[in-house]
């Protein structure tokens, strides 16, 4: 139920915004009123804003859900109509948009830089810049040809993934297409982390076993990844999340 609601209140921002007011209002009047039970007196102002402001905007927030709903059903009515995709429910942060990831860099660099006097970066303050992002070209050690190209959005676990990507297609001789299927895992220097449903149970028991703590977790990776291949090139995308792979 909660999570309907919440998919409910972000298709659109008007009800967005309306559940961040009604949300901050009742904080405010619940902050007050147990203020006001300390023995606080704020005078007459104190009760006009917890009794009457305070509430009205409450109210002005809770109107603005429905509002946003009908809204977001408008817009998508309107797509359908004229059969296209309906717009996105709010604006998306891509980090695998180069220049999203470039802003968002920058202003970590810059928020470093913002020092008197000239400044060398320290080990620790390079670590703040780090990132999972692998996008990852194999060429051939001997003629330098571009052998296979790879990546994968997924934050901390992109390593992983394409790791596991690289093992199953270099190492084990497999296609793209089936390296990137094979069950994702990984660990971040602590417990074992195994894809939902993808490994048997005996897996799990055998890691136990040897002293690991295993958790069972959703691992979406997005995989994507082309191979040179004789007589041109063979490409695989990842079932988890959207995207095919197309040509001749």
């Amino acid at each position: 139920m909660v999570h309907n609601f919440v998919s409910v209140i972000t298709r659109h921002w008007v009800s967005l915004v309306g559940a961040i007011v009604a949300l901050v209002a009742l904080v405010m009047i619940v902050l007050l009123i147990g203020l006001q039970l300390t023995g606080f007196d704020g005078g007459a102002y104190l009760g006009i804003i917890t009794y009457m402001l305070l509430p009205a905007v409450s109210g002005l927030g809770l109107v603005l859900i429905p509002v946003g709903v009908w809204l977001r059903r408008r817009q998508e009515a309107a797509a359908a109509a004229h059969h296209e995709a309906a717009p996105r429910a709010l604006p998306v942060i891509d980090l695998n948009n180069e220049r999203t990831r470039g802003l968002l860099i920058g202003g970590l660099e810059g928020s470093m830089r913002y020092r008197e006097g000239p400044h060398q970066y320290t080990q620790r303050e390079m670590a703040l810049l780090a990132s999972s992002m692998a996008p990852t070209l194999v060429f051939d050690q001997a003629s330098g040809e571009l052998l296979m190209s790879g990546g994968s959005p997924g934050g901390a676990a992109i390593i992983h993934y394409t790791a596991k990507t690289l093992i199953g297609t270099l190492d084990w001789g497999l296609t793209p297409q089936q390296a990137i299927t094979l069950p994702n895992f990984g660990s971040y220097n602590g417990p074992t982390l195994l894809e939902r449903q993808r490994f048997p149970a005996a897996t799990a028991a055998a890691l136990t076993a040897r002293g690991h703590e295993v958790i069972e977790t959703d691992l979406t990776s997005g995989l994507q990844a082309i191979q040179r291949v004789p007589g041109g090139w063979f490409g695989g995308a990842d079932p988890r999340r959207e995207g095919i792979v197309m040509g001749d």
